[in-house]
């Protein structure tokens, strides 16, 4: 007798964040520099080394022209701000240790240099641990 594998054929679809916290830069002029800083909470009952990073996002009005351009037959110019997301939040650190049920602080740092809402997500991940 022979037993035949066992295969499973795993899909998933990521349709999206949740955000936690929101925080807004809505004093700074265009080319000013502006520091901020959030407070993060490891909601995990293991100690934790995330990596930061930023999922920089188009803006609203950019999204909207860019999904009517691929709909339109009659392509729609777009700028070259308008085809790349030029990042304009920064963060100084890339990791940062927080123990269980703990808080911590992260630092960001905002340059706008196109005159539009600039959106980010901040991504925490702990590969042992999970994502934030």
């Amino acid at each position: 007798m022979q037993a035949a594998p066992i295969v499973y054929d795993l899909h998933s679809k990521v349709v999206g964040r949740r955000s936690v916290d929101r925080l807004e830069f809505s004093d700074v002029k265009m080319y000013d520099h502006a520091e901020k800083t959030i407070e993060v909470r490891n909601p995990f009952t293991m100690n934790a080394e995330f990596t930061l990073t930023l999922e920089h996002l188009p803006s609203k009005r950019i999204a909207k022209k860019k999904a009517l351009n691929e709909a339109n037959p009659y392509k729609v110019k777009l700028s070259l701000s308008e085809k790349f997301v030029l990042p304009s939040y920064y963060l100084p650190n890339t990791k940062i240790f927080i123990k269980a049920g703990k808080t911590a602080k992260v630092k960001f740092q905002y340059l706008p240099i196109t005159y539009e809402v600039h959106i980010c997500h901040l991504v925490m991940l702990d590969v042992n641990v999970g994502e934030l």
